[in-house]
C-alpha cells in the first residue's frame, strides 16, 4: 500500500477549516510531483493546498451558503485543529474563517497517493514531524493509524465514514471499527443520526440543516435537488434526480456495483439510506475496491 509522506505545516488563519479539510503547506513543492498524475495539486499564492481528509465525511458548515446542524459541525472543526495542536482559536462572523490563532503554521505531514477532482490532496493527517524523510514512500500498514486524526475524528463520532475505492480495505476496517464503536458508544453525531432511521424533509430542508445529522453525501443532494429551477415542492422526483446523476457505488454487503439512488428509500417526504454508511464505497464500475 504505498503512499508518499508530505512533510509540511497546517494554516488556518484566513481559511474555513472543517472536520475533513484543513490547509497544508508542503516544506517541499516537489513532493505533490510524486503523487500528481492527470490532475496537478492547487495551490494558493501562499503555496497551500486544501487537503481532503481520506476516509471520512464531517457535518458541512458551508456547503451552497447552508450548513449541517451547527453545534455538531463545529464540535468536528475543534477537534480536528485541537488535535493538530492549534491553541487560543478566534473566529471571524458566523464563524465561517479564522481571523487569529496562538500560533499558525504547526507541523504536521500527510501520508497521501490521490489528487481528487477539485485537484486536493486525498490524505491521511498526522500532527508533528515524521520520522521518515520528507518525501517517503511508506507502506502504509493498518497499525499506523493509531495516530491519523482522520480515525481520531471517526472514533470521536463527529465524522461519518466515507469511502472510496482507492482505500484498501484493510485500512477501511480500522474507520469502520472507529465508527462502530462510536455509534455503539452514542458519541458525538450518533444519538441524532438520521441517515438510515429516515428524517422529513420537505417543503424544505430545516430538519437535517437545524436538528437532525445525515449523511453528508444525501445532505449535498438533498441540497442540490431543492436548488433547481423550478423549485421543487416535495420529494417526488429526487430518486430520479439521483438516478440521473450515474454516482456508482460498491456495496459491500453485495460485493457488487450499484447506484447511490439504489442506496436511498424516499417514502413521502422522508428520505434515508436502506444500509449504514460504511457498506458504501464510491467510485467506478471499473475500478473495484481495493
Amino acid at each position: 500500500m504505498p503512499f508518499t509522506l508530505v512533510k509540511g505545516s497546517l494554516h488556518i488563519v484566513g481559511s474555513s477549516p472543517d472536520g475533513d479539510s484543513v490547509k497544508f503547506k508542503a516544506d517541499s513543492v516537489s513532493a505533490w510531483k510524486k503523487i500528481e498524475g492527470a490532475r496537478s495539486v492547487k495551490l494558493n499564492a501562499r503555496g497551500l493546498a486544501q487537503l481532503r481528509l481520506q476516509g471520512i465525511d464531517a457535518l458541512e458548515t458551508h456547503f451552497q451558503g447552508t450548513h449541517q446542524p451547527v453545534g455538531l459541525g463545529r464540535k468536528a472543526t475543534e477537534l480536528l485543529l485541537e488535535l493538530a495542536g492549534f491553541k487560543e482559536v478566534t473566529w471571524g462572523p458566523a464563524h465561517y474563517s479564522v481571523t487569529s490563532v496562538a500560533e499558525d503554521g504547526l507541523p504536521a505531514h500527510i501520508l497521501t497517493n490521490e489528487v481528487e477532482t477539485n485537484r486536493r490532496p486525498v490524505a491521511f493527517l498526522f500532527a508533528g514531524v515524521p520520522s521518515k524523510p520528507d518525501g517517503a514512500e511508506v507502506f502504509l500498514e493498518p497499525k499506523m493509524l493509531a495516530e491519523c486524526l482522520n480515525v481520531k475524528l471517526a472514533a470521536a463520532g463527529l465524522a461519518y465514514p466515507m469511502y472510496y475505492t482507492g482505500l484498501y480495505a484493510e485500512l477501511r476496517e480500522v474507520f469502520t471499527r472507529a465508527v462502530l464503536a462510536a455509534r455503539k458508544a452514542k458519541k458525538g453525531l450518533w444519538p441524532a443520526d438520521g441517515s438510515t432511521s429516515g428524517v422529513s424533509v420537505a417543503p424544505d430542508l430545516t430538519a437535517v440543516r437545524e436538528d437532525v445529522p445525515l449523511f453528508p453525501k444525501l445532505f449535498r443532494r438533498l441540497v442540490e435537488y431543492f436548488a433547481q429551477t423550478p423549485r421543487p415542492t416535495s420529494l417526488a422526483k429526487f430518486k430520479a434526480y439521483l438516478e440521473s446523476r450515474g454516482e456508482q457505488v460498491w456495496f459491500a454487503d453485495e460485493a457488487a456495483f450499484r447506484h447511490f439512488d439504489d442506496a436511498v428509500e424516499v417514502d413521502g417526504n422522508t428520505v434515508r439510506l436502506v444500509t449504514d454508511p460504511e457498506n458504501l464505497i464510491f467510485g467506478s464500475g471499473t475500478d473495484k475496491p481495493k
